[in-house]
């Protein structure tokens, strides 16, 4: 029995000590593999944003892109967030081009975003109209076929598109294809040549156990962004020296304005659009006589388009500044701001009886005003714009509204008849 037991306890004995050769043996024989983290834990740049200039409220969202200046086949770090006022990102060390755009670029309707991976081509641009214009009505009853292609004609004919547009890549010169609607608003930011330095020596991953030293030497940029608004508001007054009251709806395009702007440099494209113009107010001056008002939004004027010798009007000793010889509170702005042909002015009046129309273009860029602290340009086709040759509307009789005349049979008396049942 004893040596039974003795047997027993030292085979038990060498199975440990052969289990434990086993282990030994098996961890010498695997190849020791680093614990590894992300490094976006340890953020290199904190991203304060103030939206004050764009509007009084804070957007819903926000979207950021960073381009590499330094490596430009690096895909842009790109992120939508509900966070508008700081955000905290990781960014390996080197040189950005910074963009910050209010909301995601999927929540508008008005703008579309294009190229956005290239730095050179990033850009947004104004979409198509719900409508084109082979497809449109003039709203309103009693508008004649013939009334409606006459006003198209006016609006969006070949005659609306300047000659030193033809240059220009648009599909049809006739401007057909670059209906577009109007942005509303849009706030952007572009951040010049940021440099981040974040001890970025590991790449986007870390040794754990080098953790705290990563920690330690990672340097983190603070950059400040304040986006403005790119929406320009464009507002038009058209002076009618005769006939305003036989005036009824005026419709009008105006064509040479930018249809977009690039993002990461914070310019306009120079490809021009048309807008529509569908909404008037009227303002009567006299007798017979008196203004059509309009405002529309746009993203501008092209870089092109703008003149060199632009004049800014000279400011007194008041602060105020003089117009015409006057002083006004209008503040600085530019007149003259474009050559003639770089803005055109189409014009389609349908008068009372709804069926004359009379129609005006003006190559309009000598008249437009550019209050640039306040992104809004005027139009002023006044008096002395138009005194040489003014708008007279003809006299035309109101449109009754009538379709068709309906009699009705009078009351006969008719003597009973009975009815057996």
């Amino acid at each position: 029995m004893r040596i039974r037991s003795y047997i027993h306890r030292h085979h038990r004995a060498a199975n440990v000590v052969l289990a434990a050769l086993l282990a030994i043996l098996l961890l010498a024989a695997c190849k020791r593999r680093e614990l590894y983290v992300y490094g976006d834990e340890f953020y290199s740049v904190i991203l304060n944003v103030d939206w004050r200039d764009f509007d009084s409220s804070d957007p819903d969202g926000m979207t950021v892109w960073f381009y590499s200046l330094d490596d430009p086949t690096r895909e842009p770090y790109r992120t939508t967030t509900a966070n508008v006022r700081r955000m905290e990102l990781y960014l390996p060390n080197g040189r950005y081009q910074g963009v910050v755009v209010s909301y995601s670029p999927d929540e508008y309707s008005r703008q579309a975003f294009y190229d956005m991976n290239d730095i050179n081509r990033a850009r947004v641009e104004a979409t198509l109209a719900s409508y084109q214009p082979e497809e449109m009505r003039i709203a309103g009853v009693g508008i004649s076929n013939e009334t409606d292609q006459k006003v198209k004609e006016a609006l969006f004919g070949d005659h609306v598109w300047t000659d030193h547009m033809t240059n220009h890549p648009l599909n049809l010169i006739n401007g057909y294809h670059a209906v577009v609607s109007q942005p509303e608003a849009m706030g952007a930011d572009t951040l010049d040549n940021r440099n981040v330095s974040s001890g970025s020596e590991f790449g986007d991953y870390i040794p754990w156990k080098q953790r705290d030293y990563y920690q330690s030497t990672l340097t983190v940029r603070t950059i400040n962004s304040v986006p403005h608004s790119l929406v320009w508001t464009l507002r038009v007054r058209v002076w009618i020296k005769e006939g305003f009251d036989y005036l009824w709806q005026p419709v009008a395009t105006v064509s040479g304005l930018a249809n977009g702007h690039f993002l990461p440099w914070h310019v306009n494209t120079e490809v021009p659009c048309l807008l529509s113009i569908d909404s008037w107010e009227t303002q009567r001056t006299g007798n017979n006589e008196g203004f059509v008002n309009a405002t529309i939004t746009c993203f501008g004027l092209r870089p092109s388009s703008r003149r060199e010798d632009a004049v800014l009007h000279s400011t007194t000793e008041t602060g105020k500044s003089v117009y015409d010889g006057r002083e006004c509170d209008l503040g600085a702005y530019y007149s003259n701001v474009c050559n003639p042909m770089e803005l055109r002015l189409n014009l389609a009046f349908i008068l009372r009886d709804q069926a004359t129309v009379v129609t005006r273009s003006f190559n309009c860029g000598d008249a437009l005003l550019s209050y640039d602290d306040q992104m809004v340009l005027r139009l002023e086709l006044d008096q002395s714009y138009l005194w040489n040759d003014p708008i007279i509307l003809p006299y035309v009789d109101a449109y009754d509204g009538a379709g068709f005349d309906a009699d009705v049979t009078p009351w006969v008396d008719v003597e009973p008849v009975d009815v057996d049942f």
